[in-house]
């Protein structure tokens, strides 16, 4: 189960599980909206993939927070695969 909201830096933002048309349409799977303080997560996926999502669109918080947005979508999505996997094999909570 996600939780309901995550601090990121100074901003706390509430988790949605569901996403906008223009997320769907776009086909994305994970979505923060900075200036909403939201993340959305897809509804209809296995609830790990909503939990790895969920580590994908905070790694994007941080790395607009902590580090001007400077890491490539490809580098944020090994990372949460990467994270996520530590985080579950040692049986962090999420």
């Amino acid at each position: 189960m996600l939780p309901k909201k995550v601090k990121i830096g100074p901003h706390v933002y509430r988790i949605k599980v569901g996403l906008d048309k223009d997320a769907k349409k776009r086909g994305l799977a994970g979505k923060l909206d900075w200036e909403k303080q939201e993340i959305q997560i897809a509804k209809d996926v296995a609830p790990s993939c909503q939990e790895e999502y969920l580590v994908h669109e905070i790694l994007h918080g941080i790395d607009i927070h902590f580090n001007d947005d400077d890491l490539t979508e490809k580098q944020i999505s090994h990372l949460a695969k990467g994270i996520y996997s530590v985080l579950k094999e040692n049986k962090f909570k999420l």
